[in-house]
C-alpha cells in the first residue's frame, strides 16, 4: 500500500510539472492536514528525557497574493503531540504529551515551477496531557515549510514548527516535523 501511494504521488507530481505555477495558484483559503514526528522535551517538575513521538494536526488559513510573487497570510492550527513514556532523572518514568493550538502570520513565495516556500510566526497555547496536565501556557510559535502543487488545488509538503513554553521554571518544548497535504479553495475576496 505504501509503495502504491508513493508511486501515485510521484506520477501526479511528474504530470503537474508541465504547467508553471504562479503565486495566484496558492492565493486564497486552504485547509491542511499534517502528520509526522514531535521531538518533545520537558524540564522543571516535569523533567524527563527527550523523545520522538508521533504528531498530527490540522490548519485552516488564507493567503493573499500581494504581487511580485509574494504571498502574505494568516492561519489557525491545532497540533496533537502523542502521549509517551519518558525516563526521568530519578530513574522512573513519566507519561505525557501535549495539545498545541494557536494562530500564525505567514509569508512566502513561489520558486521554481510549483514550489511554495514560506515562514510562519505567531502565538500558541500549549496544554500538557496525562502527567503534564497541570501545564498550560502561551508561547511563541514559529516555523518554515514548503508545499509542492501536485494537481490543481492540491499540494503536498513538509513543515518544521517549534513551540517552547515556560511556566514557573517548568518547560515543555515541541519541535514538530510534519508532512502536509493541502487543498486550496481559491480566492474568496476579489
Amino acid at each position: 500500500m505504501k509503495t502504491i501511494t508513493i508511486a501515485t504521488l510521484a506520477a501526479a507530481a511528474t504530470l503537474a510539472m508541465n504547467v508553471p505555477a504562479q503565486a495566484s495558484d496558492f492565493d486564497g483559503a486552504y485547509v491542511t492536514l499534517k502528520g509526522g514526528m514531535d521531538h518533545t522535551k520537558a524540564s522543571g517538575s516535569y523533567q524527563a528525557e527527550k523523545k520522538n513521538v508521533g504528531a498530527g494536526g490540522a490548519e485552516l488559513g488564507y493567503r493573499w497574493d500581494v504581487g511580485h510573487g509574494l504571498l502574505l497570510g494568516a492561519d489557525t492550527f491545532f497540533d496533537y503531540d502523542a502521549r509517551a513514556r519518558h525516563d526521568t532523572a530519578a530513574g522512573g518514568t513519566t507519561k505525557y504529551g501535549s495539545n498545541v493550538y494557536g494562530a500564525d502570520f505567514t509569508a512566502g513565495t513561489v520558486i521554481a515551477t510549483k514550489l511554495y516556500v514560506y515562514g510562519k510566526l505567531g502565538g500558541a497555547h500549549v496544554k500538557g496531557i496525562d502527567e503534564a496536565s497541570g501545564f498550560a501556557r502561551n508561547a511563541m510559535h514559529y516555523g518554515i515549510g514548503a508545499a509542492y502543487e501536485v494537481a490543481p488545488r492540491w499540494t503536498v509538503g513538509a513543515e518544521y514548527t517549534d513551540t517552547r513554553a515556560k511556566e514557573h521554571g517548568n518547560r515543555l518544548n515541541n519541535d514538530n516535523v510534519m508532512l502536509t497535504v493541502s487543498y486550496q479553495f481559491g480566492s474568496v475576496f476579489r
